[in-house]
């Protein structure tokens, strides 16, 4: 929410209205009626920010009680978390192959997710390479990927594959088991086989975030409660974090503006505009259809 008032601010329009818009407007749109301001009765959530024009984040409060100043983390927490043997094991899938990512281009334009900066994706149709068969041919002077999305909850085999624009990676694959809502796994790469072998890991690892070149896994972040949380420390799994970006950044070359574990975990999300992933293949969100990759 903060980076949607930068981006509001940045745009022309007044902070004030900006954080009203991110905050009173919100809760009261959604019935949460104990928050979105700072009055007597109400949940005593804010920030403190060093100026309006930029808006950055000096401290935050959850309860009246400061938890983060100077973006550190200030409460102490637990070494390990327990009782959660039920949601260790939730990614099941059988043998993974290159097989399941063939495309069937047949047409000189295809459907491809732009991203942008904010939320939203745009639906491009843009010329790509294939090979005679009709699969996808990365280029590495565009920046159009392959990007998947696997059914990881009840051994289905769904996979959708399409393309996708603007997100920098260069060599190498990186899946997750982030994809809202429905969580299947997501993988965008360069070429088949470092998908197969990112998806494989996440497969063992049984969910997270793994990061793939020439074959070899090279940074991964864990996420074993349901493959969406971490059961490490708060202070570990930032610096776990910061480093998997890092690597992403650095050595597959993904667009350093975004995290690429937030950005990947997006594409399924079939109900913000305006193309999406799924593992039953791309949805048109502005006509709520399965579509084509072929224009």
């Amino acid at each position: 929410m903060d980076e949607s008032i930068r981006v509001a601010i940045a745009n022309g329009i007044d902070p004030i209205m900006a954080i009203q818009m991110a905050t009173i407007n919100t809760a009261q749109c959604t019935g949460l009626a104990d928050r979105g301001g700072i009055a007597p009765g109400l949940k005593a959530d804010f920030l403190l920010v060093d100026d309006l024009e930029q808006f950055s984040v000096n401290q935050t409060f959850i309860n009246g009680q400061k938890v983060a100043a100077s973006g550190e983390y200030l409460l102490t927490t637990e070494d390990s978390v327990t009782g959660f043997d039920d949601l260790l094991q939730t990614v099941h899938l059988d043998t993974f192959t290159a097989h399941q990512l063939k495309l069937n281009l047949t047409s000189d334009k295809t459907h491809v997710i732009g991203l942008q900066s904010i939320s939203r994706t745009q639906n491009l149709v843009l010329p790509v390479a294939h090979t005679a068969d009709g699969d996808f041919q990365y280029h590495p002077d565009e920046d159009i990927a392959k990007v998947a999305v696997v059914e990881r909850h009840h051994l289905t085999g769904n996979v959708g594959v399409g393309l996708l624009n603007g997100f920098g990676i260069k060599n190498g694959a990186i899946a997750t088991s982030i994809g809202h809502d429905s969580h299947n796994l997501v993988v965008v790469g360069t070429n088949d086989a470092d998908m197969v072998v990112a998806i494989e890991a996440l497969k063992e690892s049984q969910g997270g975030g793994v990061a793939v070149q020439d074959g070899q896994v090279i940074a991964t972040l864990p996420f074993v409660i349901g493959g969406l949380m971490s059961n490490e420390p708060i202070d570990t799994l930032i610096e776990h974090q910061k480093a998997f970006n890092a690597i992403c950044h650095d050595k597959l070359h993904v667009t350093a503006h975004f995290d690429p574990i937030m950005k990947l975990g997006a594409m399924p999300l079939d109900v913000i505009p305006n193309l999406r992933i799924t593992d039953k293949g791309l949805v048109d969100v502005t006509k709520f259809e399965i579509i084509d990759i072929n224009a």
